[in-house]
């Protein structure tokens, strides 16, 4: 009877799994087929549910969350954080309260997507893993010992899906403390989203209005996107030969005789 009953909830998370994976598919191609009519739909979205920016502000966050946590792809809700808060508040002030949302919002929907990782499908997930064992073993190992610092290698060099990464982490050893204080390393990927939507925002008012600085003010803010983008491509290097090194210093000091069973981690 046991026995049964294992099979059915596995048989049932995996459908649940397989459920989410289909959902994020056809999101993603209906949003490339469908891009002019969706962009439109959701510019009169924002325009209605902004009529209390403060309202308006709690459902663009309170979504960005949930899409974090279910793997539900959310670039454009950031965007739209980005382009609201420059809105309301102006360049500066809107680029800052901007980041300030995005880095809460994005790692409580991480935290979120870890807390239900570890408790409700740790097992289910490492069950599905398929080792190669070098890497995968100076992975766990590493997050034993180096926790904070890997995490944040992790969200600065962008080895895994980031949707996935929370998941996985989740079903690791690494502490939850480590983990939400590693999230800073979300910081500079987010940081050049909102500038760029800012940026957008701000080019979109110039040409409306007409002015007559609007070309050098596009020229500014193209170069600065361009810098913005080649430090975070310089970062993201950066930070994938420092995650190599201690991968390969976890093999190298605990070696490869034991084998870790992953449903133990």
């Amino acid at each position: 009877m046991d026995q049964n009953s294992n099979k059915c909830w596995k048989m049932t998370k995996l459908v649940l799994a397989g459920m989410l994976i289909l959902v994020n598919i056809s999101m993603i191609v209906l949003f490339f087929v469908k891009i002019g009519e969706i962009l439109e739909a959701f510019s009169i979205f924002l325009d209605a549910i902004f009529a209390d920016p403060v309202i308006g502000m709690l459902i663009l966050c309170g979504s960005y969350v949930g899409g974090i946590t279910l793997m539900i792809p959310t670039s454009l809700i950031l965007f739209a954080i980005g382009i609201e808060c420059h809105k309301l508040l102006g360049t500066a002030a809107g680029y800052f309260v901007a980041l300030a949302l995005s880095v809460v919002c994005t790692v409580l929907g991480c935290t979120l997507a870890f807390l239900l990782s570890r408790y409700l499908l740790k097992q289910a997930i490492l069950s599905q893993i398929k080792p190669n064992w070098y890497r995968t073993r100076a992975i766990l190992l590493a997050l034993e010992h180096n926790g904070i610092k890997l995490v944040i290698l992790f969200r600065l060099a962008p080895i895994f899906p980031f949707s996935l990464l929370n998941y996985a982490l989740g079903a690791s050893s690494v502490r939850l403390v480590d983990y939400i204080i590693g999230s800073i390393g979300l910081i500079p990927k987010l940081a050049l989203y909102i500038y760029i939507s800012v940026s957008i925002s701000s080019i979109n008012d110039a040409v409306a209005d007409d002015k007559s600085n609007s070309t050098q003010l596009i020229i500014l803010l193209s170069i600065g996107a361009f810098f913005s983008i080649l430090a975070a491509v310089y970062m993201t290097i950066i930070a994938r030969r420092e995650l190599n090194k201690i991968l390969e210093d976890s093999r190298l000091v605990f070696g490869e005789t034991q084998e870790p069973s992953l449903s133990e981690v």
